[in-house]
């Protein structure tokens, strides 16, 4: 059996997903500071681009939503205009958590792909993923003190916290009882500075069930730390 065939029984009821890139920084930065996500590659795309481009040719009839804040502007000008711009006027004083909400509030699907905008990532990453469950992409182990790492209790995420063993990326599904947990958590004003990992633990400690799920081997994916690991991995 084909791979294409294959993928396409793995991805048989993704109709209603609606796909989120988030596509801001935290943090003052310098004017002459880049974004991740605007980072050009050795062809002269923008990781955003590219990232966008991946997603739309996956998921061609499911939404794109970008959430963005301070270089909306710029963001506008390297998508095409079937991208939806959910744009953040508070992003000097908000965290992901408003981010969130203003995408929940702007989208009718019942289910939320979040994938972070200073991740590289391959078409096989996409293709891989099983949507049965809500989920956040990690590895086993491989995880250091600096990034967000999880743990895990029977087949399930138990907390998210810096330096916990099982490394995470931010690409995260949510549905369902967890999607509505974290549109509660995110529609608190007073809350809105909540970081993802935050979200996700609340979401846990509320009675969500969220699976770590593992990339195939072969799968490429990398979180960008500077323009270097962009020009590096432009062929992915």
């Amino acid at each position: 059996m084909s791979r294409r065939h294959v993928s396409k029984i793995k991805r048989a009821d993704t109709g209603d997903i609606g796909v989120v890139l988030l596509a801001y920084e935290t943090g003052q930065k310098s004017k002459s500071h880049t974004s991740k996500y605007l980072l050009s590659m050795a062809n002269g795309n923008s990781v955003i681009e590219k990232q966008s481009k991946i997603i739309s040719k996956v998921f061609s009839d499911n939404s794109l939503y970008i959430a963005t804040g301070l270089d909306c502007d710029k963001i506008v000008d390297k998508i095409p205009k079937s991208v939806r711009i959910v744009e953040n006027q508070n992003f000097h004083c908000t965290g992901t958590a408003e981010y969130i909400r203003l995408v929940i509030n702007n989208s009718t699907e019942s289910s939320l792909l979040i994938i972070d905008g200073g991740i590289l990532f391959s078409e096989d990453v996409l293709l891989d993923l099983d949507f049965s469950n809500s989920f956040i992409l990690c590895l086993e182990g491989n995880n250091d003190q600096q990034n967000i790492g999880a743990t895990f209790s029977e087949g399930y995420i138990s907390q998210l916290s810096f330096g916990l063993q099982n490394k995470t990326y931010d690409i995260i599904f949510l549905k369902d009882h967890e999607l509505k947990l974290a549109e509660k958590i995110c529609s608190n004003r007073d809350k809105n500075k909540l970081l993802m990992f935050e979200i996700i633990n609340f979401i846990v400690n509320n009675g969500g069930s969220i699976q770590p799920q593992i990339p195939k081997k072969t799968t490429f994916l990398k979180n960008v730390e500077s323009a270097k690991d962009v020009y590096e991995n432009s062929n992915l």
